[in-house]
């Protein structure tokens, strides 16, 4: 590595585990910089399970600010003066177990009820023509959590008008019996109201579908 556990030690300020997922899997807080500092910044990933690809990113990100802590700058100011200054936290997977099951598959899930449950969406979406691909592939596309809850539905900003036809769990889009009901998105708000962030950032990716919309076009051509 490019960098030294002095580095480390001086960097990352703290690694502390904000909740647990459904199936028991820890959701992990990176806290870089000054924890004291007046701002703070959190930057998210993963909420979506199958947009994982930004996991091994927002890592990557980390490791550059641990490489550059002493000799890097950002407008013009040292790198290390500015992580002074302010606290970033990162949570770089906030659906592990959705991650887990999208990569994976059902074996992966610990629980035989959350793996009952998700056949139960599997069902409800075939009958409802949400999806029509077999049950391994319906599963690379899972969005929400191990229980069929889209995370990033399931807060309580505007949770009442968030697909109000769409009364079942689902690999997608379905927003829970109530807001903040799953121990995932009550880990996130938590941390929110603990910490008065100055800015959230988080990280998505272009969809399936879209990558197959451009793809259809671009043999049309």
């Amino acid at each position: 590595s490019a960098y030294n556990i002095s580095v480390f030690n001086r960097c990352i300020q703290e690694i502390i585990g904000i909740g647990q997922s459904l199936d028991g899997r820890n959701i992990y807080d990176i806290i870089i910089g000054n924890p004291a500092a007046p701002k703070k910044i959190l930057f998210q990933g993963a909420i979506h399970a199958r947009e994982y690809i930004v996991v091994p990113l927002m890592m990557q990100q980390l490791e550059y600010m641990l490489a550059f802590y002493d000799t890097g700058t950002y407008n013009d100011q040292p790198l290390s003066s500015v992580l002074n200054n302010v606290a970033v936290h990162y949570i770089p997977m906030a659906n592990p177990d959705g991650v887990t099951l999208s990569q994976f598959g059902e074996s992966a899930i610990r629980s035989e009820e959350l793996r009952q449950t998700i056949q139960n969406c599997y069902t409800l979406d075939i009958a409802d023509a949400r999806t029509a691909l077999s049950y391994e592939e319906y599963l690379t596309r899972w969005k929400s959590n191990a229980r069929g809850v889209d995370l990033n539905h399931n807060f309580d900003a505007g949770w009442d008008t968030l697909n109000p036809t769409l009364n079942h769990n689902s690999f997608t889009d379905y927003k829970g019996p109530s807001p903040l009901s799953e121990p995932e998105s009550q880990a996130l708000a938590n941390l929110a109201q603990q910490n008065a962030f100055s800015a959230v950032i988080n990280y998505e990716m272009a969809t399936v579908e879209t990558e197959e919309y451009l793809n259809a076009k671009q043999a049309a051509v």
